[in-house]
């Protein structure tokens, strides 16, 4: 019986890891979308100084929280959104508001990839 338990116990461990998990995921991965979303907008308005800013502030949420991302999700993933960051700091440095629009529009997914790679389900149970 005591096998029992501490396997119950285990497993409700377990579970309430990869709920953690998911949490801290998702509360980072939407911090950043928002940023980058307004970024966008701005981007599409002509408003280069707001989207350069809101951009940094996403970038900094990024690499706060880069250290935990990198222990959890694939680093092929994560070399997505740092080449993301990179093209958008180029658009920025080219002062070319539409490309820099479609550079987070592209960045942006990326950065929702890094939440649907760690969406509960069969694959990532397996």
């Amino acid at each position: 019986m005591k096998r029992f338990w501490a396997a119950v116990v285990l497993l409700f461990a377990v579970a309430a890891g990869g709920l953690y998990n998911l949490f801290a995921v998702s509360d980072t991965v939407s911090g950043i979308s928002a940023a980058l979303a307004q970024a966008q907008d701005a981007a599409q308005e002509e408003q280069l100084f707001t989207a350069a800013q809101l951009t940094v502030q996403a970038q900094h949420e990024y690499q706060q929280h880069e250290t935990y991302l990198s222990a959890v999700i694939s680093e092929k993933l994560l070399d997505e959104v740092r080449l993301g960051f990179a093209r958008t700091q180029a658009g920025v440095q080219a002062g070319d508001c539409t490309q820099l629009a479609l550079e987070l529009a592209g960045l942006r997914q990326a950065v929702d990839d890094l939440l649907r790679s760690e969406a509960i389900g069969m694959k990532n149970i397996f």
